[in-house]
C-alpha cells in the first residue's frame, strides 16, 4: 500500500472513531457541533490500533471529561459500556465515512469476519 493510501485509510479511521465518540461518548450533551470532538479521535484511534484495553481507552476518556472538560468524569464502567458501544457501529449505524475505509480489501474481510464492527475490524488489528 502507498503512502498516500496509508494516509486516506488512517483518516478514514479516524473519521470512523469521531463518529463513534460524537454518537456514543457525547460528555457535553446535546446541540454540540459534529465536529467537537474530532480532535480527540487520533489519540484514541492510535489506542485501540496499539490494542489498548476497554478500560484502558475509558479511562483515558475519564481524564478528558475531568481534566480537559472540567467535568465530573463518569464511572470506567459506563465509559467502557461506551466504548463497547463504539465498536457495533458497523452495521447497525452505517456511516458514509466508511466507504473511504471500505475499499481496502483486506479491511472487508476483517469486516465480515468481526460480524460488522468497524472499530474492532479495522482499528483493532
Amino acid at each position: 500500500m502507498s503512502r498516500l493510501e496509508r494516509r486516506r485509510v488512517l483518516k478514514g479511521k479516524i473519521r470512523v472513531v469521531a463518529d463513534a465518540l460524537h454518537r456514543h461518548w457525547d460528555p457535553i450533551g446535546a446541540g454540540v457541533p459534529a465536529d467537537e470532538y474530532d480532535s480527540y479521535a487520533p489519540v484514541v484511534t492510535g489506542m485501540v490500533e496499539r490494542g489498548k484495553t476497554d478500560h484502558e481507552i475509558a479511562a483515558h476518556l475519564a481524564q478528558i471529561e475531568e481534566q480537559l472538560m472540567g467535568l465530573q468524569p463518569r464511572q470506567i464502567s459506563e465509559l467502557e459500556q461506551v466504548v463497547r458501544d463504539s465498536t457495533r457501529i458497523g452495521n447497525r449505524h452505517p456511516s458514509r465515512h466508511l466507504t473511504h475505509v471500505a475499499a481496502d480489501k483486506h479491511f472487508r474481510m476483517r469486516l465480515r469476519r468481526n460480524g460488522g464492527s468497524v472499530l474492532a475490524a479495522e482499528l483493532r488489528r
